[in-house]
């Protein structure tokens, strides 16, 4: 578009579109402000930061902002149903419920990872499994590696505040039911979960003070190789491989973030 074309021209500081047609399309404010960011007034009206923020958080919002919009949708909702005290909750506040949180793209190893744990420190860890509205693949197992649930049950235990966090993954609903996490407690155990780094960043936002560790691909053809014998499609490896920049990139501009890091 034209608009489009007129990014191009960087020292462009001032634009006045009064009386244009492109005025009468919703937020057209903000769309402008978004694709022309080097602009500091607009139709004789300065830009100021919070329309900055405004746009960004529109047209281009942040993994940060869908985890603190999907978690905050979670607290109402498990304010709503009846409390008492949890087993994951300690006497002692200082010390937090021991969680351990294996994070990486798909076929990085984080769910062998998760077992391999829990099976050869069984007397420190147990399984936080996730639930997933998702198809199970050929190669995976219900109620050991994920709960497989329809997308309508899905949307139901969600309006009964069963998840402490949410996410969605390329269309499908996965997500952290409370739950999981209390069955673990309950024996006394740390409770390790395998996430992709949206429902990471939803479970920082709660009260647990997990332990991060990224798990990155070495090899991308080993990668790629890894995720065809684990019955992924074409495209879905495709976005896998996409992902590994997306991790890597998260963990460069965060430092401290993750507490480890694991090649695979």
């Amino acid at each position: 578009s034209d608009i489009d074309r007129l990014s191009e021209f960087r020292l462009v500081r001032d634009l006045n579109l009064r009386g244009n047609k492109i005025t009468e399309i919703d937020d057209y404010r903000l769309s402008i402000i978004f694709k022309l960011q080097h602009l500091t007034v607009l139709d004789r009206r300065k830009i100021d930061a919070a329309e900055k923020i405004e746009s960004k958080q529109m047209f281009n919002p942040s993994s940060e902002y869908f985890a603190s919009r999907d978690h905050m949708t979670n607290v109402v909702f498990s304010f709503l149903q009846d409390h008492r005290v949890q087993e994951s909750t300690l006497p002692n506040i200082e010390t937090p419920y021991p969680m351990l949180i294996l994070s990486g793209p798909d076929g990085c190893g984080r769910i062998e990872l998760a077992h391999r744990l829990v099976e050869e420190f069984s007397e420190f860890f147990g399984y936080g499994i996730l639930h997933t509205a998702r198809e199970k693949r050929p190669n995976e197992k219900d109620r050991t590696d994920y709960v497989f649930i329809k997308q309508e049950q899905y949307e139901e235990d969600v309006t009964k505040g069963e998840f402490l966090c949410c996410y969605e993954y390329y269309g499908d609903w996965n997500g952290l039911q409370r739950s999981s996490i209390e069955n673990v407690a309950r024996e006394g155990l740390a409770c390790v979960i395998q996430i992709e780094l949206e429902g990471l960043l939803s479970i920082k936002q709660s009260h647990f003070e997990p332990r991060c560790v990224l798990l990155l691909p070495m090899d991308q053809q080993i990668h790629k190789r890894r995720l065809q014998l684990q019955g992924y499609e074409e495209g879905e490896i495709a976005m896998a491989l996409n992902r590994v920049e997306l991790y890597a990139e998260y963990n460069r501009t965060h430092p401290g973030f993750f507490d480890a890091f694991i090649l695979t």
